[in-house]
């Protein structure tokens, strides 16, 4: 019989504020909705919101005895992923920790040749790829070399086996296996915090466009069926009470047929919830706005990234001043409430594009608005470039493994210190909300119990960012 399989998220409490979410590990949800349908034991335990320390996540891998254990590693989580790795080798070192996520799809080999904790890297989507590596790790003699979309080691070597498929029937995928975990553990982040109970969903994966600091766009969209979408929110309403959903597509709205019939679904349904997704600006349409509004929706965040038209196409972001300005327009003309999140410090980037982004979110006047000091992703073309030119070193992903090490200056710009780019964010956080106009608006609209909290949990982490 095969033995249960667990799978686990790392801690992560010390690198988020009170204003972010603590989402559900929906990554891990998904294959392990995978597995069970194969009649595959599996657990998930996700150490941050269970409130677990490592000593205890220990004592239940030992009860549990597994012969397989998967973590979960963006590159800001992967020593987290180490310190829960050592701990499973302590309990067994024939254990096999198999990791995937981005860690693992951008930085395979580097990875397997930094941590020798690690047996196996699961590069790309993980679905299939982890059900044939469970069949395959329980025969007697198994052969890795059979399983597409993997890393390994192999007499001192790294083996990459050739790249798999993405999945083209999305449909096909089973729900993710919330009965797993603790739900009254998760929450949005405050810019969402409209009710509770709340979930994430996805309704597609990847995202058409090449921006070249993303690292999970590649040019591809898959999408789910309306009535598979609508099929996992009644699960949700019906089992779970679920009031707030976030979806957490790169652009839901990328197919505005699709997600006016989710719209009318949800309308027809008489789901009674509040919602928020991502969209790019080109994508708005005052009347799928509208839809979205009736069908519940509440805020959208938008990549606007630049103020300057010659940042916006240093970025590839493929989007104009103009649409950025029309998409919120329409959205506040809808009665949805926008957010917009920028990107500073790109090669280009100068005190007067800096100044410019600024002014314009002044200007544009978003509901919420986020500035972050561009990170070279492993994996995203902005981090090719830069490597190739010799800006950056070739291990510098291990400085974001750190503490706070992400979103901050990483790269010298003409012009602007690395002292002046590190107080950037801090400047355009405290122009962008401490205006007489924006603060007024705040604390007009904070009426409700769960806005009045998030407007006070916003607060303090501003005030941790100027902190540091």
């Amino acid at each position: 019989m095969t033995k249960e399989v667990v799978l686990v998220y790392p801690p992560y409490g010390d690198l988020v504020t009170e204003a972010e979410g603590i989402l559900e590990p929906l990554a891990l949800t998904y294959i392990a909705g995978y597995l069970k349908k194969y009649d595959i034991p599996v657990s998930v335990i996700d150490i941050t919101p269970e409130n677990i320390s490592l000593e205890e996540f220990a004592e239940i891998i030992k009860k549990k005895n597994p012969k397989i254990v998967g973590i979960y590693a963006n590159v800001p989580l992967v020593m987290k992923a180490v310190k829960v790795a050592e701990a499973v080798k302590a309990v067994g070192k024939d254990i096999k920790v198999v990791v995937g996520g981005h860690q693992a799809t951008a930085l395979a080999r580097e990875s397997l040749e930094a941590f020798s904790c690690f047996d196996v890297m699961v590069i790309g989507e993980g679905e299939q790829t982890m059900l044939e590596l469970v069949g395959e790790l329980e025969k007697d003699l198994p052969d890795p070399h059979k399983i597409n979309g993997i890393a390994f080691r192999e007499n001192n070597k790294v083996v990459i086996t050739p790249k798999r498929a993405l999945i083209s029937d999305l449909d096909s995928i089973p729900f993710p296996a919330r009965e797993l975990i603790n739900f009254s553990n998760y929450r949005p982040a405050t810019k969402a915090y409209y009710s509770n109970p709340f979930a994430t969903m996805i309704t597609s994966r990847g995202c058409p466009y090449h921006c070249v600091f993303c690292a999970y766009g590649k040019g591809t969209c898959r999408l789910r069926s309306p009535q598979n979408v609508i099929e996992e929110i009644g699960g949700l309403v019906q089992k779970y009470k679920i009031k707030s959903i976030l979806f957490y597509d790169d652009t839901l709205t990328f197919d505005k047929e699709r997600l006016t019939e989710i719209c009318g679904l949800i309308i027809k349904n008489k789901f009674n919830i509040n919602w928020t997704c991502y969209s790019r600006v080109n994508a708005a349409d005052f009347d799928l706005l509208r839809k979205m509004k009736e069908a519940g929706c509440r805020l959208i965040s938008y990549g606007a990234e630049s103020g300057s038209q010659r940042m916006l196409n240093i970025m590839k972001k493929g989007t104009t001043i103009e649409q950025i300005k029309k998409a919120v327009e329409f959205t506040k003309k809808a009665g949805i409430q926008t957010s917009a999140s920028y990107v500073l410090g790109i090669p280009g980037e100068t005190s007067e594009s800096i100044n410019e982004t600024i002014e314009f979110a002044k200007r544009l006047n978003t509901t919420y608005a986020h500035f972050n000091m561009v990170t070279p992703w492993p994996g995203t073309e902005l981090y090719e470039q830069l490597l190739k030119s010799g800006m950056i070193a070739k291990d510098i992903w291990k400085q974001y493994a750190q503490k706070l090490g992400m979103h901050i200056p990483t790269v010298d710009l003409d012009g602007l210190t690395m002292d002046e780019l590190g107080r950037v964010s801090q400047r355009a956080y405290k122009q962008f909300y401490l205006r007489p106009q924006k603060i007024w608006e705040l604390a007009r609209s904070g009426a409700s119990f769960f806005k009045l909290k998030s407007y006070l949990l916003a607060f303090k982490a501003f005030l941790r960012i100027r902190a540091q």
